[in-house]
């Protein structure tokens, strides 16, 4: 929530099949590659330094991109098994290094493809706050050729033609090389792809890594081992870098999965490069984007880093026995999609819509992940958002409450889709449930790691403990003075005026409306809800809760007109939760004790805005 235009773009027939249900606020973009996967694996990160203040004026931090290219996939096991490889480059806007940034163009025509497959009216904004930063704040100067004194800039190769016509174009050529490559899949076309670098680069020697099983044996065919024998040497990675560890008992684990994608072109007196991404020694990865695979890898000269001039790799002697039947590929297990189906739910206002894209007019049928039916679309609509009937958007919301993914049936075929759920704010969270008085505790705390040890001392003091619970954690708003009570609920809520303004001010409006007017565990609605449902027990505090919370909505309209008019839809629920202020000084008023014309002049005064003393002159 604190970061604006997260988006994360993924095949939308390459999902990960045993998914959670959602809970971060991004956008999640499907798109399709209509000649082959889209399979880069990027991150592209704008950040900027804090304020700084020099002789009393705050200047504000300079902000830089941060380009991380990987062949992880975002997987648990991309992220936390595999061996994989990455490389990160920052590009700091002019102001801060005006140096020429060679490999920008190869930025634009990578989000130009990535437009280009996706929907026609998707919402490109985060894309657009990248494109807007390489065109206004990064150096337009470019280099005329690809090297100088024999070291080569940094560059990124996504597709802009045939791979190995890429390498000869930069004149790898004809360097006396030695060439290794790690790559986990290959094609049917067995040594094609190597052949084709071979010919560009006419390495001296090259070699190829093995992949095998958890039992050692080759994860290729033997027509593709043959291959490839033919014009270079199967290799291994050192055993160090395979090596999970072992368990207390001594068991050892299985070696680990080799994920990397890496060409490496070295010599022995200088001379180290490395192409480190997503593209593996196949065909479609090596095709230009508009005819093959989308893929990113970064060209990386590393020769002056001070690596050992050696081979990573070591040649391995064996004569393997056990071949594959038929050649894995990256893309086993996935369904493909027989049309472009997206379904998508709004948290905001609860409802649900379903897009197809292209001239499909079969019927459709959305069903659970388990196969029963939901709903049956005859006759689809294209090209445009149409809303799902109430009842069925009810059922889906039910769903996303253990899953992101629906089972889509049509001609015979089905396949899982991710669903798209928009207005994450006002999706209920799955952090415990707080009591009113911790969630005020956790609007009272300074820092973000105050608020981390606060949600991990509670998930730990829900945990059971052989069937009992662990009893309720005393916290400072637990007293039972009058300074304890309302001097910590007002505390509490000029800290969450001040967050919900500093959010605002600094552009985080997904922050500022997830506090204001969300349902999440630290939503003042949430609070409000819960304060309702234990009224009972105390209902001054009750009363006095809303009072705070309707001063502060006031004066949050009276300071940001401009945001509350632009998320208006956003505050229906917190404007019928106002509306119970009413009702409960009502309910106090019918106490004997209760002197009414004290009430309503204390409620008049209770909601304006106090101006600060200001001593005499």
């Amino acid at each position: 929530r604190e970061l604006e235009q997260i988006a994360v773009y993924y095949d939308r027939s390459a999902i990960a099949q045993d998914g959670l249900p959602a809970q971060l606020d991004f956008s999640r973009i499907d798109v399709r590659q209509p000649t082959g996967a889209f399979h880069p694996k990027t991150i592209l990160l704008i950040v900027q330094d804090p304020e700084e203040e020099i002789d009393g004026v705050i200047y504000e931090g300079a902000k830089s991109l941060l380009i991380g290219i990987l062949s992880a996939n975002l997987t648990r096991a991309g992220w936390w098994e595999n061996v994989e490889v990455c490389h990160f480059e920052e590009i700091k806007e002019k102001s801060e290094d005006d140096s020429r940034c060679p490999f920008r163009d190869d930025l634009f025509y990578l989000m130009k493809r990535i437009r280009a497959i996706s929907l026609p009216d998707q919402d490109h904004s985060a894309l657009d706050q990248i494109n807007e930063f390489l065109k206004k704040d990064v150096s337009k100067e470019q280099y005329d050729r690809a090297s100088t004194k024999g070291r080569f800039y940094t560059r990124i190769f996504c597709g802009q033609s045939d791979l190995s016509k890429w390498f000869g174009e930069l004149k790898l050529g004809r360097k006396d090389w030695n060439l290794e490559i790690i790559s986990p899949y290959f094609d049917s076309e067995g040594a094609r792809p190597l052949n084709e670098i071979i010919d560009a680069v006419t390495p001296k020697e090259v070699r190829v890594h093995l992949p095998k099983d958890a039992e050692g044996n080759p994860l290729v065919t033997e027509d593709v081992f043959g291959s490839i024998h033919d014009s270079s040497y199967w290799a291994r990675l050192p055993a160090e870098i395979l090596r999970r560890g072992s368990s207390g008992s001594g068991e050892k684990f299985a070696d680990r999965r080799v994920h990397a994608k890496v060409y490496r072109f070295w010599r022995k007196h200088g001379g180290d490069i490395l192409l480190v991404g997503s593209p593996n020694l196949t065909t479609p990865a090596f095709n230009r984007a508009t005819s093959g695979n989308l893929e990113a890898a970064f060209l990386v000269d590393v020769s002056d880093m001070g690596f050992p001039q050696r081979w990573w790799l070591q040649v391995s002697e064996e004569s393997p026995e056990n071949f594959l039947e038929e050649l894995p590929s990256e893309d086993e297990g996935v369904t493909e999609s027989v049309i472009d189906f997206i379904l998508s739910f709004d948290w905001q206002s609860r409802s649900a819509s379903y897009r197809v894209d292209g001239s499909f007019r079969e019927t459709i049928d959305i069903c659970e992940v388990s196969g029963n039916l939901i709903h049956r679309i005859q006759n689809p609509t294209i090209d445009k958002w149409v809303p799902l009937p109430p009842e069925v958007s009810q059922q889906i919301e039910a769903i996303l409450r253990s899953t992101s993914f629906l089972l889509i049936r049509s001609q015979n075929t089905e396949w899982r889709i991710l669903m798209r759920e928009e207005n994450m704010a006002h999706r209920p969270s799955l952090v415990a449930r707080l009591t009113p008085e911790e969630i005020l505790e956790y609007w009272s705390l300074l820092s973000s790691e105050q608020k981390a040890a606060f949600i991990q001392r509670k998930l730990e003091a829900l945990e059971s403990l052989e069937g009992i619970q662990i009893g309720h954690r005393k916290t400072p708003l637990d007293g039972h003075t009058l300074f304890d009570r309302f001097a910590g609920l007002f505390h509490a809520f000029a800290s969450l005026r001040r967050n919900i303004q500093e959010a605002i001010d600094q552009g985080r409006h997904r922050n500022a409306v997830a506090l204001l007017y969300g349902n999440k565990f630290d939503s003042l609605p949430t609070l409000l809800k819960e304060r309702l449902d234990n009224q009972g027990n105390d209902l001054v505090t009750c009363y006095l809760t809303f009072l705070c919370a309707k001063q502060l909505n006031q004066a949050i309209k009276r300071s940001n007109p401009d945001f509350v008019r632009e998320y208006k839809d956003h505050s229906k629920e917190l404007k019928c939760l106002m509306e119970e202020v009413s009702s409960l000084r009502a309910t106090i008023m019918e106490f004997p004790e209760i002197d009414q014309e004290f009430l309503g002049w204390y409620e008049t005064h209770f909601l304006k805005e106090a101006e600060p003393a200001r001593s005499p002159v």
